[in-house]
């Protein structure tokens, strides 16, 4: 759950948090967490996502870029390379699969951090270099989502993973490893969950690559956001949410 348990309590208790009135938690997961340590503060913690400014992404990705839309699926992953939570080692060696069922597609992998020369080895080692592109973290990554045909996320944790929402904006159907519990959207309707091992995951690319993915609902980021000021406005009204 938390690397250090002693310092998560410090870091809480220095904040006097049995005082708070609200604790306010941007994902259902991160309250979960809060509360295993802090149970008797139930009453006192509700969920509240960040707005998206969807605007300004929609704007911004159309912004030129250097890797052109080709002819096969283009698979999208953002997020920071470190092993032990994105494990972005199971995605590789499911597009080596892929490759060697006859499948062509590209894959961007947009990131860095602690274990980006691992994932480059790995590349190399298996050959995969004309089908996955490691890209260096994008201060716009929006034309990425904008020319991409799906998100892939294989994580074993996240909290609400804001690529989601980034991924919604552009219709972009998602495949992941991480289910959301959240009243202000029904990620099933623009997701394939899956479990997290290579062997689901390579089904469901498999599958998006062979048949494609219907999402089941087109997102309003409008009214996502107004769902989120709502909770705000009844939260400083003192309303119990």
């Amino acid at each position: 759950m938390h690397g250090n348990d002693t310092l998560f309590r410090q870091f809480f208790n220095e904040r006097k948090v049995y005082k708070f009135s609200k604790i306010i938690f941007v994902s259902n997961e991160s309250k979960i967490d809060f509360m295993d340590y802090y149970p008797a503060l139930s009453y006192k913690c509700l969920v509240c996502n960040n707005l998206v400014d969807y605007n300004q992404i929609l704007d911004l990705s159309s912004e030129n870029i250097d890797e052109e839309k080709s002819s096969s699926k283009i698979l999208l992953n953002v997020g920071r390379h470190d092993e032990h939570q994105k494990k972005l080692s199971r995605l590789i060696n499911v597009c080596k699969r892929l490759v060697s069922d006859g499948f062509n597609f590209k894959l961007w992998l947009i990131g860095d951090g602690p274990d980006h020369k691992q994932y480059l080895d790995q590349i190399e080692e298996l050959g995969l270099q004309e089908y996955i592109q490691v890209l260096v973290p994008k201060s716009n990554p929006y034309p990425y989502y904008k020319n991409a045909d799906a998100f892939v996320m294989t994580s074993d944790y996240e909290g609400f993973p804001v690529v989601y929402v980034e991924s919604m904006t552009f219709g972009l159907p998602i495949i992941t490893t991480i289910p959301v519990s959240d009243d202000s959207l029904n990620i099933n309707n623009y997701a394939m969950i899956v479990e997290k091992d290579e062997e689901s995951i390579y089904n469901a690319v498999k599958q998006f690559l062979c048949n494609g993915f219907t999402i089941k609902e087109k997102f309003n980021p409008e009214e996502f956001n107004r769902n989120i000021l709502s909770k705000l406005e009844k939260l400083f009204d003192g309303v119990n949410l």
